[in-house]
């Protein structure tokens, strides 16, 4: 057992690569939440994008969905006043936790100002069951950025050591060495990147590197055009290695039974959901 479980689940609200549409992906997202039930939860992607066109609210749905389960809510897209539905895959940020056990002190969202829509989410939390602070934060890196009017996938390393130099300080500044971190996201970074290199330049350090249960299996599932699984890690959970130890860490690769044919089939997102467990210090 360990003291406090985290998630990290970039959805994809869209369809795309080869995947099935999103109202019948939706209830595989549900049921490899519902199979963890993990104490805290960061989401990526989890608004309406268009002109692909998204039939189903997965903010909504999510709220309502996991608020059954005793999960309270926090989402940028909401919260923030920004686009419903998004033209951009950037936002759809949310956190969920288990209202019974954590007192919510404070949260709010930081633009990368280079790359909008892009946010830091973040969000400071009393753990009533061992009173620890605990902070949260959630993002999602760019991937092709637009420069001078056109989308560049060149630029978009020297975007996310920007984003990632914002993120480092944030946590320095709102984490002290008796806090707990969990910072989920979609990195957009493998892990020998400049912009991985940069995150990991202080104690805070992903979690799947420091797990005494480790598991160095790629993050994202098939993708359209290939016939083996894409084996990139670019989702991470990074943990204040001061005041926690990782007790386990996996990536979940759950494919469900369907009747489609994509090659992403059965799959709830391109990208598998994420498990971070951790003791207190």
């Amino acid at each position: 057992m360990s003291d406090i479980s985290c998630m990290g689940f970039n959805v994809m609200a869209y369809g795309t690569y080869g995947a099935e549409p999103p109202e019948a992906r939706y209830p595989y997202v549900l049921t490899t939440i519902k199979d963890e039930l993990p104490d805290l939860i960061g989401i990526q992607e989890a608004s309406q994008k268009k002109p692909n066109g998204c039939p189903i609210d997965w903010v909504t749905l999510l709220e309502k969905d996991l608020g059954a389960w005793g999960y309270g809510a926090l989402a940028v897209c909401r919260e923030e006043g920004f686009v419903h539905p998004l033209q951009n895959t950037a936002c759809g940020l949310m956190i969920f936790y288990k209202k019974d056990r954590f007192e919510l002190l404070e949260s709010g969202a930081i633009p990368y100002l280079h790359d909008n829509p892009r946010y830091l989410q973040w969000a400071r939390f009393k753990d009533t069951a061992f009173d620890k602070e605990v902070l949260f934060t959630n993002t999602h890196f760019g991937c092709a950025p637009k420069v001078a009017g056109a989308f560049c996938p060149e630029a978009a390393e020297s975007f996310r050591t920007v984003e990632a130099t914002v993120l480092i300080n944030f946590w320095h500044e709102h984490c002290d060495e008796h806090t707990a971190l969990f910072a989920t996201g979609d990195y957009n970074s493998e892990p020998h990147s400049l912009t991985q290199c940069i995150l990991r330049k202080s104690s805070f350090k992903p979690s799947y590197l420091i797990s005494k249960v480790p598991d160095d299996r790629g993050t994202v599932n098939v993708r359209a055009g290939h016939n083996n699984v894409y084996p990139h890690m670019i989702d991470f959970c990074f943990v204040n290695s001061s005041a926690q130890t990782v007790e386990n860490y996996y990536s979940i690769v759950h494919r469900f039974e369907t009747e489609a044919d994509g090659i992403l089939a059965g799959y709830a997102s391109d990208h598998r959901a994420i498990m971070t467990y951790c003791n207190y210090k």
